[in-house]
């Protein structure tokens, strides 16, 4: 596609290294084709009638299966459910990371959990 022409001439048009060039050209087009099958919340509008509680009990269906995984949040979904759906619409971000990103460096606080 055009879009993918302009991403390749950008990089060479900045020197961009041939391992970094490569790694954004394989994340470009995993996403392009995630776009093209996936269909995101605010694509579908009638998801914006839903009450505040079916959107938490929305999010949290979305979300338990990578959350379970960790004592904590295994504890609430048992305990606390209402609570921990809460949490999922209020607190939780999707963020796309490219295989192997460094997300932690040593040094350096976080201030995020990734699932």
């Amino acid at each position: 596609s055009k879009e993918f022409w302009k991403l390749r001439r950008f990089l060479r048009k900045h020197n961009i290294p041939p391992q970094l060039a490569w790694r954004i050209k394989k994340f470009a087009e995993y996403e392009f084709r995630k776009q093209t099958t996936i269909v995101p919340m605010s694509g579908v509008s009638l998801l914006k009638l839903l009450s505040e509680q079916m959107t938490w009990e929305l999010h949290y269906e979305m979300n338990v299966g990578h959350l379970q995984i960790h004592p904590f949040f295994g504890y609430m979904m048992v305990e606390m459910s209402m609570v921990l759906q809460k949490v999922c619409y209020k607190a939780l971000v999707e963020k796309q990371l490219a295989e192997h990103e460094m997300v932690f460096l040593p040094g350096v606080e976080a201030h995020h959990m990734y699932f």
